[in-house]
């Protein structure tokens, strides 16, 4: 076996290539106030602890575009994603640019009656280098983990807490 060949079949029985993380919560808050937040690519430094910065690329009334420099354990990456929208129950994105040879995901914003959301988020990612992914491939797991508190975080700061 070559170096190259014992280094990918160590790294492979080692860390697994494609990860997903799946989180979800119930909140006090409506899809629509919800989706708002998600769909405001702009703010995410301002609540997003590993989002060092975020561009708005393009956006239209069933998409928008944006690029993200994440930050985290010394490193900094940006990728761009496409998020499909479907105002308020909905948000698909697929990855345009970046380290990422797969990198997908789903927001759903599902009404409790009159008693809030289940907000729920899905992430299946592979980062196209090995290297990089093993080093990156957990932090970015428990970044992506994240993301739900850090939304509903914002949604008590943006929309007040409620009873």
């Amino acid at each position: 076996m070559t170096a190259e060949g014992w280094i990918d079949a160590a790294m492979g029985s080692s860390i697994p290539a494609m990860r997903k993380v799946e989180r979800s919560a119930l909140v006090p808050y409506t899809p629509a106030q919800m989706f708002a937040l998600v769909e405001d690519i702009e703010r995410y430094p301002q609540f997003v602890p590993w989002v060092s910065d975020a561009k708005l690329v393009g956006r239209t009334a069933t998409e928008v575009t944006g690029q993200l420099e994440m930050e985290r354990s010394g490193f900094k990456e940006k990728f761009t994603t496409r998020n499909i929208l479907e105002p308020p129950h909905r948000m698909d994105l697929r990855l345009v640019d970046g380290p990422f040879k797969v990198l997908e995901g789903r927001w759903t914003f599902d009404p409790i009656g009159d008693r809030g959301t289940k907000i729920g988020l899905t992430i299946r990612f592979e980062f196209s280098n090995p290297v990089l992914s093993m080093m990156l491939s957990k932090t970015f797991e428990k970044s992506c983990a994240q993301l739900v508190d850090a939304f509903v975080a914002r949604a008590r700061a943006v929309y007040g807490a409620t009873d």
